[in-house]
């Protein structure tokens, strides 16, 4: 396999020294030629034909190479499709069987595919050089580099989490989300300052009428808080004119908040506002949850118990491991934990499974990926066909071929996992004249009590207030 030369040295009857190297793929197949002699008469006389250190992987000449791979929607799949006589015909797909089908035409050998039943028992294959190559993305990691050589890399690293989105919280609160808490300060500390100012103006230099006051206490505070709230004002405006300026300021202040609060009210109001979740590594280990991962996952596993960070490994210690993206998603949703995978396939599972016809669904994933890194595919260790692999995988790189794939293999997963969205959920159809025309999804939502609780809880509690000052004014005229 490697560059290397085989001396065979002869001492009688007379001293000579033939050089020979093995070619595992030739024109004649594999064989074992001479590429040069020595003689102390003619010294080195070197092979026309064959050079001292021949490449050896330039051409397979046509030869089977075995490639080890477990199946990883979007990227490697298994297809099956329907041929003329009503059959099926299986063939492969994806990203990175396009890779390796243009690396075979461009080297010159043909891939033979080994039967895989266990992810541990694909990467074995490599380890006992049954299989030169995996093409299947993995990421770069140092305790991995000491078992596999790896090829040029191929994509970012993407390792990412799912989790359950939060909770909503109750939809009485609606009536404060449309403005931050800073906001809410910044009214009532303007509400206070407003009649901090207005109520000794009005003690002071408001004019009086018939020797009784004009405005009191009272008014002052009916117009300040009326006016916030949107009420008419039937009474007379003050008669100075700065005190009018500040009123009218007022009034200009009032009129542009309750329009802007009254328009995002509506939109709150019909809009989940779900509450912060974790969006990166960092707050996935604040916030407690556990993890899960399934078994092909084990070398991330192995990365975080073996990183310098931290966080990565205070993560390793929260992880739990599941027989299948199914169970792992499953307990996401029912227990609160988070499950890490490739970002794209658990997009893809998260469409096909856990998608509602309605396109809503109660798992998210993350922005951000776990770990910074690169893909690759995994090789024998110290593969000597390396080098030539990686020349043709920059070629691909060059000329866009991966990221055209890459997007293609995105673009065909969305498509697919819709079309299989929209055959789960046939009941969403209406049958018009032999004809099926596909009810569309509602663009708007009708308010519900549950939308309206805050206001209607408002509307209780005034009522109540109210009641309670009323029957307290009986008692009190009655008493006195």
């Amino acid at each position: 396999m490697m560059n290397a030369i085989f001396l065979a040295l002869q001492t009688s009857p007379k001293l000579k020294c033939e050089a020979h190297v093995y070619l595992p793929y030739s024109p004649a197949g594999a064989q074992v030629v001479k590429v040069a002699s020595w003689t102390p008469s003619r010294g080195l006389t070197l092979n026309k034909n064959n050079t001292l250190f021949p490449e050896k992987y330039e051409d397979f000449q046509g030869s089977e190479v075995n490639v080890t791979v477990f199946p990883f929607s979007p990227y490697w799949m298994d297809v099956q499709q329907k041929s003329t006589d009503g059959g099926s015909i299986s063939h492969k797909s994806g990203r990175d069987y396009l890779v390796v089908e243009a690396l075979a035409a461009a080297l010159n050998f043909s891939i033979n595919v080994l039967p895989y039943r266990e992810w541990e028992e694909v990467m074995s294959r490599l380890e006992r050089r049954e299989a030169f190559i995996s093409p299947r993305k993995l990421a770069i990691m140092p305790h991995l580099q000491e078992i596999y050589d790896y090829s040029l890399f191929i994509e970012r690293a993407t390792l990412g989490f799912s989790m359950a989105k939060p909770s909503l919280k109750p939809r009485w609160q609606s009536l404060y989300y449309p403005l931050s808490g800073e906001v809410w300060a910044s009214i009532l500390a303007s509400l206070i300052l407003v009649l901090i100012i207005l109520l000794p103006i009005e003690w002071l230099r408001w004019g009086r009428e018939s020797g009784e006051r004009k405005w009191s206490g009272k008014i002052v505070l009916e117009l300040v808080v009326g006016v916030l709230l949107g009420q008419a004002y039937s009474r007379g405006l003050p008669s100075t004119s700065s005190t009018r300026l500040l009123v009218a300021a007022w009034l200009v202040f009032a009129f542009i908040l309750g329009t802007a609060y009254r328009g995002n009210l509506t939109a709150f109001l019909t809009v989940p506002k779900y509450p912060a979740r974790p969006e990166n590594v960092e707050q996935l280990v604040a916030s407690g949850a556990r993890v899960t991962m399934p078994p092909d996952a084990v070398d991330f596993y192995d990365s975080f118990k073996t990183s310098d960070s931290p966080v990565l490994k205070t993560l390793s210690e929260r992880v739990d491991f599941v027989p299948n993206h199914e169970v792992g998603m499953r307990q996401s949703l029912e227990m609160n934990k988070a499950y890490l995978y490739e970002r794209l396939h658990m997009e893809q599972l998260i469409s096909e499974y856990f998608t509602d016809a309605s396109g809503t669904t109660r798992l998210y994933v993350a922005r951000q990926n776990i770990m910074p890194g690169y893909c690759a595919y995994p090789l024998i260790r110290d593969a000597p066909f390396k080098h030539t692999l990686d020349r043709y995988i920059l070629a691909l790189h060059d000329a866009g071929l991966i990221n055209k794939w890459t997007s293609d293999a995105r673009e065909k997963a969305r498509l697919e996992a819709l079309q299989k969205m929209k055959e789960k959920h046939v009941g969403d159809v209406q049958h018009l004249g032999g004809g099926v025309l596909d009810v569309p999804a509602r663009a708007t939502m009708a308010l519900t009590l549950v939308h309206l609780q805050g206001p209607l809880f408002l509307l209780l509690l005034g009522l109540l207030i109210s009641a309670a000052s009323f029957i307290l004014e009986v008692l009190l005229g009655a008493c006195c």
